[in-house]
């Protein structure tokens, strides 16, 4: 580390610049000024009486207009205190101003809404943490004391923990990154989005390592999720009422159920747009048959990964003594439970039994009614996790849209295979479909 000074010590010249020393010692200009600084650091510390600028141009042979800069860099951070002698400036290194800048400081940080890490290499391949911001608590509601290598990792999520190889790269000199970006679990069990910025003060004595600027970017980022999500689903939607107005009288029913699975799979993402918790595990498109006061469904489709519930019940089942839905389905009113666990004690007879099985979830029913037709139903949507009102609120009306178009599909089927608009009750178009299938 000292390798600048020895160099200087062992030369007779007067002065010796930067440029000379990168050249004869190989080393970086960066590399040097780090040296330079901590030579003439170390020099004001031995001499505890206080030097003048030419006493530190004879004792370390550096430009004298250099030394002045770093002075005035150093007085201003409070290293240095400066003394007037008559006419010389006398300065001498404080330890106290130094505690002084490192107590304001270090308040700025810790009372920062950004969490300051830094990283530094003490094997090949293992990186420690050297410090961690107090204002880590606001964010993940873990005390900083808390936090180790191990720790710290596990709190990454699994799909982001690549980004270890990528700081050991930075630390080998094998790639240059100024930030990277992962998300981190706090102690809710909520993952934050975190963008880091990354400043490389490795020849910097006091740091010796990567400095991470760390701003929690959650709301930012799911926001532009919820975006990207509407733009694919609003395109999926008017695919679906383009593919309406096109198809063939006689493949009208088949394409209602194509145009559902579409949905379906649109509400089963396998990347990002997962995090939104919109994930969907069972949707049902129903109809009300009024001389039989039940609900059956016309298409379905359900996630079909291993484990999967088939909620079979809710294919058909009666709404006498289930006034939670059948009152707003004849008001054309939504229907929404943040949490499964708050509808089971509602249900009645098998249907309670069938949801006890799904541990987590949401429900949303949007109804519908074609008062031309004569039929209403319902788009009933059981989500794979809990969701909070505000989050159904905003992505509501693309439900509802979704519902308004298969009414409309219904009702050209209506429209196409019964003579007038009183012959296609909800009773017929629910015979209608279920034929169609039972010929597949």
């Amino acid at each position: 580390m000292k390798r600048v000074r020895t160099y200087i010590e062992t030369q007779k010249k007067e002065t010796i610049g930067l440029n000379e020393i990168s050249a004869e010692l190989s080393m970086t200009k960066k590399e040097v000024s780090a040296e330079l600084l901590q030579f003439l650091e170390d020099t004001l510390k031995e001499h505890t009486d206080g030097l003048t600028i030419t006493d530190l141009k004879e004792l370390t042979k550096l430009n004298r207009n250099w030394i002045a800069k770093q002075l005035e860099i150093l007085e201003l951070l409070g290293r240095v205190e400066l003394k007037t002698i008559g006419p010389a400036k006398l300065y001498k290194w404080s330890e106290e101003g130094l505690n002084k800048w490192e107590k304001y400081y270090r308040a700025l940080i810790e009372n920062s809404n950004d969490v300051i890490i830094v990283l530094q290499l003490r094997a090949p391949q293992k990186i420690r943490i050297h410090f961690i911001s107090d204002s880590v608590e606001r964010i993940t509601g873990i005390p900083a004391s808390e936090f180790d290598e191990k720790k710290t990792l596990n709190l990454v999520h699994p799909e982001d923990r690549g980004i270890i190889d990528n700081l050991l790269r930075i630390f080998n000199n094998e790639m240059v990154q100024e930030t990277i970006n992962f998300r981190f679990l706090d102690a809710n069990g909520k993952y934050h989005y975190i963008e880091a910025a990354i400043t490389d003060l490795r020849t910097t004595p006091e740091i010796g390592g990567l400095v991470l600027n760390c701003q929690d970017v959650t709301e930012t980022t799911i926001l532009q999720q919820e975006i990207q999500y509407r733009i694919a689903f609003e395109q999926v939607l008017l695919n679906i009422a383009t593919t309406l107005i096109t198809t063939p009288e006689n493949e009208l029913i088949n394409h209602l159920k194509t145009n559902f699975a579409m949905i379906g799979k649109l509400m089963n993402p396998d990347d990002y747009l997962r995090n939104l918790n919109l994930t969907a595990n069972y949707l049902l498109f129903s109809v009300l048959d009024p001389s039989t006061n039940y609900l059956k469904s016309l298409a379905h489709w359900s996630n079909l990964s291993p484990g999967s519930l088939l909620l079979e019940g809710f294919h058909s089942f009666s709404l006498d003594n289930q006034s939670w839905l059948k009152n707003p389905i004849n008001q054309n009113e939504p229907v929404f439970f943040s949490s499964i666990s708050d509808m089971v004690p509602i249900l009645a007879g098998s249907l309670r039994e069938e949801l006890k099985k799904m541990k987590e979830g949401a429900f949303l029913a949007v109804p519908f009614r074609s008062n031309e037709y004569n039929f209403s139903g319902a788009l009933i949507i059981f989500f794979q996790t809990a969701i909070n009102p505000a989050m159904k609120d905003r992505f509501l009306d693309l439900f509802q849209k979704l519902t308004t178009i298969m009414k409309s599909h219904l009702e050209r089927i209506s429209l196409s295979f019964f003579s007038s608009p009183t012959e296609a009750s909800s009773k017929s178009i629910i015979e209608l479909i279920q034929e169609s299938s039972a010929d597949e």
